[in-house]
């Protein structure tokens, strides 16, 4: 078992969203990546595709995921599921 301490982490901010990775491959994960994210208003990420299922926890606001092109209205609070190898942004 393993306790990361959040603040410990380096943070990056591009473009309006606020990034920090909570947990990864350097902590021994083999099938899934922790991420924290701020977005700030009018701020989208980008148009991306990932090896594993993205599920992203809505803690405040709202906006639009677009995956495949399709787009779905979201607000929070909510949980947003993109499926395997699919192209998506928020």
């Amino acid at each position: 078992m393993s306790v990361i301490d959040h603040n410990a982490l380096e943070a990056y901010s591009v473009a309006g969203i606020e990034h920090r990775t909570l947990a990864a491959a350097r902590d021994g994960l083999t099938e899934i990546e922790v991420w924290n994210d701020l977005l700030y208003p009018g701020a989208a990420t980008p148009l991306s595709r990932h090896d594993c299922e993205k599920v992203v926890l809505v803690l405040a606001g709202s906006g639009e995921l677009e995956i495949e092109g399709v787009a779905s209205a979201f607000a929070a609070p909510c949980t947003l599921i993109v499926p395997r190898g699919k192209l998506s942004a928020i």
